[in-house]
Formats: structure tokens, sequence, C-alpha cells
């Protein structure tokens, strides 16, 4: 069984992607409302012309800060709706996590992605605040830092 289970991961690790394209490619020829049919069009000039390792932003992307203790607590700023692409096949962009450029786009809306970055808000607004579950019912242990 050892054999037969390496042998089956060999042939994953080789014909995985080819096979996922595939699939791909068949899926995206599936007839499809005129909608999606021009937000599948809107996708493939969008994917002939992007640029890997650049950044790109959902319509409804935004930066806030966040502390954690990764870092000492110092806050650091993250971003909801911020995509890098690191690889491109024939049907489209994929990053580095794996999600598919199509799937984000679609649920990006009409105006796709773009590189148009989101306001970055000033560091000190926001205030979080740092808990453990058992504290829910005990604010008083709760920890609350400005940023």
């Amino acid at each position: 069984m050892p054999l037969l289970a390496r042998l089956a991961d060999k042939f994953c690790d080789r014909y995985a992607e080819r096979i996922d394209t595939w699939v791909r490619e068949t899926v995206s020829a599936f007839p499809t409302a005129e909608a999606e049919r021009d937000m599948r069009r809107l996708h493939d000039e969008w994917a002939r012309t992007a640029q890997l390792h650049r950044s790109y932003f959902s319509e409804d992307a935004e930066y806030f800060w966040v502390g954690d203790g990764i870092h000492n607590g110092a806050p650091r700023l993250a971003c909801v709706g911020e995509y890098v692409f690191v690889k491109r096949d024939r049907v489209g962009l994929y990053t580095a996590s794996g999600t598919y450029s199509w799937d984000v786009f679609y649920r990006a809306g009409i105006k796709g992605l773009t590189t148009e970055e989101p306001p970055k808000p000033p560091k000190g607004q926001d205030f979080f605040i740092q808990a453990d579950l058992i504290d829910a019912q005990n604010p008083e242990n709760w920890e609350i830092t400005f940023h």
C-alpha cells in the first residue's frame, strides 16, 4: 500500500495543475447568462494585461491598523481586499495561496480589480480591545490600546 500511495502522490504532483487548468477551461466554456459572459470578457481582458507581483484592490478594499503580539504589540497596517498574483496560466492568475483571479474579479463587481490603492487611515484614530474569551463577561480584565 505505501507503494501505491507514493505513486498516487507523484501522479498528483505531476498532473494536478494541468487537470485543474483543463477543468477551469471547461467550466468557463459553459453557457452562461449575458451578464456573466460580459464579466468573463472583462476578466480575460484584464488578465492579459495584469502584472504579476503587483497589488490589485477590489472596490471595497480597506486599510486598518492592527496590533498583535508578534511584533511586540507594535501596530501595523493591514488591508482587506488586496490581492497579489504570482502565477499565470491560460485561464487566469493565482495568488500565492492559490486564489483564482476569476473568483476575486467576479466578487469585486463590474469595476473589477484596480491598482488604485484605498486611503490609509492615520495612525492613532483606532483602538483595539485584546482579551481572552473567558473575559468576555468581565470588561475590567480587558486591555484597551490606542493606535
